[in-house]
């Protein structure tokens, strides 16, 4: 039996989706017994949006390899995209009698569980990934989340220190603060340093991975290149953007994420090259002229890199970002006055990074601002005690107002919440020695 007929509306799709699917479509016409060409037609269709036609081609391929799980994988994943998440748990089910290895049957399962409120069942499928793949961390942080619905934190702690030691991301880090939190520790939990963005990490999944991989068209392609990045396989990302930049060679997406293969491979002249270009296409793009003006201060280019952080900020004077790399810029030039008005436009608009604000407070300082920076300074250090630069300059603000026994206990009450710091125990010998005069 061949394949369902192609979808009517295909011929409306994007070139490069439509000539992938015929494609697909040709050869499982031509090789109806195989198992690969009808897996490869339904990813197809499944990954760039034509919904029902894949939900057949995956009947289709069920009924020709009835042992493979992947067709009742991929359904339930339409199910659950649906919001049918009891068609989902049912499916995946399926899934697991089939495959019993495939452990994100399990822990995609139990997050659905999750949505539902049967926290325990959610918690027995977390248990049977694991079991299955003792290094799942979808299923490990699943099972922490369950122990805090089951009011088992201190299990949900433990769990959740092992996976900031073992993994160092931001989300297990944000889950961590709010259990210890639960648990009233809450100065443990403010002591916590998270860098970067608290998000739901990607976690691994070698079949949906395949689904992500048979997208097609531009946005396939960013997203590609940005999974790549994600998991800093330079050479592939590399490989990934050139081959789209052969179908979209003026694209200023793909030549802003060029960019940041040659930043991370440590190529300061093509990074600022593919920079270059993508501005020369498109001037009004602020990620370009931002990550340009990034860009040429690696290059040591300073005056062109405040032109573009200025024209980043102009372009979106909403976004924090290019006000703070204008600031950055003329703090390089040692121009603190100038410097502080863009960090005063950011800050007004949002920035809770813990050490721009420590710079902002610096900066508040350099320009006489004391009772400011001041205010800026307690208040980052209350809620990141572990951050040594921060208790340098609020011992430094206070020295300046002329308070010196507070800037002194200052200095030492850093050095009790950092007792490695070298900096911070050279400032309490210079205070001491300047309060013995």
């Amino acid at each position: 039996m061949g394949p369902a007929p192609l979808p009517a509306g295909l011929a409306l799709a994007d070139p490069v989706v439509r000539d992938a699917i015929q494609a697909a479509w040709s050869q499982a016409e031509a090789s109806p017994s195989s198992a690969e060409a009808r897996l490869q037609l339904a990813l197809l269709l499944d990954a760039n949006g034509f919904d029902k036609a894949a939900d057949t081609a995956w009947s289709g391929m069920a009924t020709l390899v009835p042992a493979d799980g992947r067709p009742a994988y991929f359904k339930a994943l339409q199910a659950a995209e649906r919001d049918d998440l009891d068609a989902a748990i049912a499916g995946m089910k399926q899934v697991r009698a089939l495959a019993p290895t495939h452990s994100p049957a399990a822990w995609r399962a139990g997050y659905w569980h999750l949505d539902l409120g049967a926290t325990q069942a959610a918690r027995e499928l977390f248990e049977h990934a694991l079991d299955v793949e003792p290094t799942a961390a979808a299923a490990a942080i699943g099972l922490a989340r369950a122990d805090l619905a089951l009011d088992r934190t201190d299990a949900a702690i433990k769990r959740l220190r092992e996976l900031v030691d073992l993994t160092g991301h931001p989300y297990t880090v944000y889950l961590l603060g709010q259990a210890l939190r639960r648990a009233g520790r809450g100065e443990e939990a403010a002591a916590l340093p998270i860098r970067g963005t608290p998000s739901v990490p990607r976690f691994p999944d070698t079949w949906y991975a395949a689904l992500l991989d048979a997208q097609r068209g531009l946005d396939a392609e960013l997203g590609r290149a940005d999974r790549l990045l994600e998991d800093d396989d330079l050479e592939n990302a590399h490989l990934a953007i050139k081959r789209a930049l052969v179908t979209w060679p003026d694209n200023v997406h793909l030549l802003n994420r060029l960019s940041e293969v040659h930043r991370r491979s440590n190529d300061t002249a093509k990074w600022v090259h593919a920079l270059e270009r993508a501005v020369r296409l498109d001037p009004n793009s602020f990620q370009s002229q931002l990550n340009l003006s990034i860009a040429l201060r690696a290059a040591g280019d300073q005056e062109r890199s405040l032109r573009a952080a200025i024209i980043a900020a102009r372009l979106k004077p909403d976004v924090p970002e290019g006000h703070l790399q204008v600031a950055r810029m003329h703090l390089v030039a040692n121009r603190p006055a100038e410097a502080v008005v863009a960090l005063d436009a950011a800050f007004a608009l949002g920035v809770t990074d813990p050490l721009e604000q420590v710079q902002y407070a610096n900066t508040l300082l350099q320009v006489g601002r004391l009772e400011d920076a001041l205010d800026r300074i307690n208040a980052v250090l209350k809620v990141t005690p572990t951050l040594p630069v921060g208790w340098i300059v609020l011992a430094k603000a206070h020295e300046r107002a002329g308070q010196l026994s507070i800037a002194l206990e200052s200095a030492r009450e850093g050095v009790r919440h950092n007792p490695g710091d070298g900096a911070l125990r050279q400032l309490v010998r210079e205070l001491e020695r300047k309060a013995r005069r």
